[in-house]
């Protein structure tokens, strides 16, 4: 039988500054596409109303997808040149980490959000896929 760990994190500090607060993040294991991942879900302040956003680790793949959605390669004097565009590295890690949200998840929409509920959801994505969660034993 497949067993579920659940950790209570503590919200950043910085949420009670925003007007999309997080009240609560759960990190737990699920079965995503037949494979174990770890999700968090963040709740938050979407439009006035309590809602969920449902986030997943990046594996190995991911992550790299994102990192090769990212650079740029460029050459300078016969020697490749490599720069991450920090912006798209944000909007894809986002494309990649979201798996239920109250809104569309592309691109487009990712843009279109408020920053504030972009930094909340962003700051649980890059949160949960430092390599810092090893010790966590989630």
């Amino acid at each position: 039988m497949e067993q579920a760990w659940f950790i209570q994190i503590t919200p950043h500090p910085m949420m009670t500054h925003l007007n999309c607060k997080e009240e609560k993040m759960e990190t737990t294991r699920e079965i995503i596409n037949g494979k174990s991942r770890i999700v968090r879900t963040i709740k938050i302040d979407w439009n006035g109303e309590p809602k969920e956003v449902k986030i997943k680790k990046l594996n190995f793949g991911e992550y790299n997808e994102v990192q090769r959605a990212s650079a740029k390669i460029s050459s300078m004097g016969g020697i490749p040149k490599v720069d991450i565009d920090s912006v798209a590295m944000n909007e894809n890690a986002l494309l990649k980490s979201i798996i239920e949200a109250p809104f569309p998840v592309t691109i487009a929409d990712i843009r279109a959000l408020d920053k504030e509920v972009a930094d909340v959801i962003l700051t649980d994505v890059n949160e949960l896929n430092s390599p810092t969660d090893k010790k966590k034993d989630i």
